[in-house]
């Protein structure tokens, strides 16, 4: 239902009213729009290759941060511990 609201948002916000910054769409013009989905087994598998997708950005994510941790760590290694000033 997401992907598909988002796909009706010029349509949304010319049937809005109001300021710019807080658009309005009212109650009964929301109740009359159309919205055509796939039979519900496509709906499922669709729901289930977008949360593999979502589990593996969030895995993504989590080994960036591991690998900027150890980045940090050999940085820190390499670099920390010179001694300033003793000549090449």
């Amino acid at each position: 239902m997401y992907y598909k609201i988002v796909s009706l948002y010029d349509l949304l916000k010319n049937m809005s009213t109001g300021g710019s910054t807080m658009p309005i769409v009212n109650k009964s013009s929301f109740e009359n729009i159309e919205i055509s989905l796939p039979p519900l087994p496509t709906q499922r598998r669709i729901a289930a290759i977008l949360t593999a997708l979502d589990d593996k950005i969030e895995l993504n994510r989590r080994m960036n941060e591991t690998l900027e941790g150890i980045a940090q760590a050999v940085w820190g290694e390499w670099f920390g511990k010179m001694e300033w000033g003793g000549g090449i």
